[in-house]
C-alpha cells in the first residue's frame, strides 16, 4: 500500500489518503530532520531555477495569487511586483 506521495510512482494516482481502518503512519526516522546532500543540491537547483524565472516576463496566461496580508515567512514586496505586470494576473490579499 502507498503511504505517502514521497512512496507513490509517478504515474500513481495522488488519491493515497489510508483507509480507515489502516494504522496511522510511524513517525519519520530523525535523520530526515537534518539536510542532507542531495536536499541541498535539490534546493540549489529550485532556487536557480526561481531566479532565471523571475527575470523572464509573466506569460500570459491566466493567473491568482493569494497573500497573506500579514505575511512573514516571503517577502511579499517581490510577490506584488511580479503580480502588478502579470497580464492576466490577479493579487488577493
Amino acid at each position: 500500500m502507498i503511504r505517502t506521495l514521497c512512496d507513490a510512482p509517478r504515474d500513481a494516482p495522488r488519491d493515497v489518503t489510508p483507509a480507515r481502518d489502516q494504522p496511522p503512519m510511524p513517525p519519520r526516522p530523525e535523520s530526515n530532520d537534518e539536510l542532507t546532500g542531495s536536499q541541498f543540491a535539490w534546493l540549489n537547483a529550485s532556487l536557480t531555477e526561481m531566479h532565471r524565472l523571475s527575470k523572464q516576463p509573466a506569460p500570459d496566461v491566466p493567473c491568482v495569487t493569494y497573500l497573506g496580508e500579514n505575511e512573514q515567512i516571503v517577502d511579499p514586496k517581490p510577490i506584488q511586483r511580479r503580480m502588478a505586470e502579470w497580464p492576466r494576473g490577479h493579487l488577493i490579499t
